[in-house]
């Protein structure tokens, strides 16, 4: 350490404690047996250089990652899976459409900002009338309604 408290790069708890130990080689003792092969064993001590191990910045950081999860992704998790039910019920009550066929148009609205795109409705959805490709629209926005103001 150094006297002013700051520690400079690369400088150990105990430098100054014994500097020769720093350059020493002898400190170290390869080992002979085969099955020990590319490692070394460490003959002086080194207990005081794990002994008190401060996590307290991972703790920190944990708790903050915690925090993010309960207070904004559960929140947003939840509107979506409200906003999804309330869209698929919506329209079970107005088509007969396999459940597939509802989950591929809520992708759909859901990654165009609740409009079915051109390609979608020649496509995909072919069988639905102007109004019938409306009315889901408006289902989708309803389903969403008082959901879109959750934290970012």
């Amino acid at each position: 350490m150094v006297g002013n408290g700051k520690r400079q790069a690369g400088a150990g708890a105990h430098d100054g404690d014994r500097p020769s130990e720093k350059r020493d080689p002898s400190r170290f003792r390869s080992p002979s047996s085969s099955a020990c092969k590319g490692n070394h064993e460490v003959l002086n001590d080194t207990a005081e250089f794990y002994r008190y191990f401060d996590p307290t910045s991972h703790a920190e950081f944990l708790y903050e990652c915690v925090q993010q999860a309960v207070q904004h992704d559960l929140v947003e998790e939840v509107a979506l899976l409200r906003a999804h039910d309330a869209f698929v019920t919506g329209v079970d009550a107005l088509f007969d459409m396999p459940q597939a066929k509802v989950e591929l148009l809520w992708r759909f609205l859901h990654q165009n900002q609740g409009k079915l795109s051109n390609r979608a409705r020649t496509t995909e959805f072919f069988a639905f009338t102007e109004t019938e490709i409306l009315r889901i629209e408006q289902l989708y926005d309803q389903a969403w309604e008082g959901r879109r103001d959750v934290p970012e």
